[in-house]
């Protein structure tokens, strides 16, 4: 944002995670008349005569940063998190890395394989948001929020990897609650298709993903499929039902009905 004094432009910017504001002022640094700051945030100091000039090269040194840099998700986790470990003595030490911000930011920690202690429940005015319980060994159970991840809730029966952050909370008699940045169950349990079967998009993955979680649902009600292969179901169901492809070449838009392998479904 740039304001204009004096036969100047002077303003500030504000920059994203995995690219540098100073690598992108560096392209620019013969048009600016003076600036500082860090990768984060910088100020500027531009001749109005310099201003269209560096408008066309900021443009192309951002176009050029953006196509080398690597936008994925990615979250830095600060250590795996046995669950039983969070206690008063934990949340000390925790506390004791405070303040978070620019440079410190707050850990996320791993747990391994956690053991859902109910069925997740949605929640908010457009049911985007998912909380649960987390059963522990030797503790009360704890608090598990995920807010807009309505779309990623871990199958009943399957113990997921959570990538979480650690807070106080003393709503309901619970002392901990965990925010969850990353529920790692799901697309996990899609690897086996995915090496079996390698060109496999990111939308077909995403709906195997779904009907995993359906099934893994129902399987509570009803035996959809032996409960001891629940845990791993793409390999035991998914993979036999989409093998047939391997050795058929059906015509294209052609449906096909699974009805031997159990929990079968219509594909195309």
């Amino acid at each position: 944002m740039l304001s204009y004094e004096r036969g100047r432009a002077k303003g500030s910017g504000r920059g994203v995670d995995r690219i540098s504001l100073i690598d992108l002022l560096n392209g620019c640094s013969d048009l600016l008349e003076s600036w500082d700051g860090h990768p984060s945030a910088v100020g500027v100091t531009i001749k109005l005569e310099n201003l269209d000039a560096f408008r066309t090269r900021f443009c192309e040194v951002v176009a050029s940063k953006m196509q080398q840099a690597n936008f994925d998700d990615i979250i830095e986790i600060a250590r795996e998190l046995n669950i039983d470990d969070v206690d008063d003595y934990f949340m000390r030490g925790l506390e004791l890395s405070h303040p978070f911000g620019q440079g410190n930011p707050e850990p996320v920690f791993l747990l391994k394989s956690v053991t859902i202690g109910d069925k997740p429940e949605l929640f908010g005015t457009a049911k985007t948001h998912v909380t649960f319980w987390l059963n522990r060994r030797h503790a009360k159970r704890m608090l598990v929020i995920g807010w807009e991840m309505a779309n990623n809730i871990p199958p009943i029966g399957v113990s997921p990897d959570l990538a979480v952050k650690v807070s106080l909370d003393f709503w309901n008699g619970n002392k901990f609650k965990l925010i969850i940045w990353w529920i790692g169950t799901l697309q996990g349990n899609m690897d086996a298709v995915v090496r079996y079967f390698g060109t496999i998009l990111a939308d077909q993955i995403e709906k195997l993903c779904r009907y995993h979680s359906l099934i893994s649902e129902w399987n509570t009600k009803v035996n959809v499929v032996s409960r001891k292969d629940i845990g791993n179901f793409s390999l035991k169901h998914t993979v036999p039902c989409f093998s047939i492809n391997k050795v058929v070449n059906f015509e294209p838009e052609s449906s096909v009905v699974d009805v031997g392998t159990g929990g079968g479904f219509l594909w195309q």
